[in-house]
């Protein structure tokens, strides 16, 4: 917690819902192209921080600690 962070995404894919990821408490949406996607992260609270895709059909998190 209260350190940025570079999330790395290897996208395989740019069809369909899962080439899109949606972090809702950041306001931040991103479309994946094929290959290595990286994400910048502001410093996040402790907490768990929800991802998913465009329809909310694949869905993670990520533990901050």
């Amino acid at each position: 917690a209260g350190i940025p962070t570079t999330w790395h995404v290897d996208s395989r894919s740019q069809n369909g819902c899962s080439a899109y990821i949606v972090v809702p408490s950041l306001g931040l949406e991103v479309v994946l192209q094929p290959g290595d996607n990286v994400i910048d992260l502001p410093a996040l609270a402790a907490g768990k921080l929800e991802y998913t895709c465009a329809m909310g059909m694949y869905s993670g998190q990520f533990i901050v600690e």
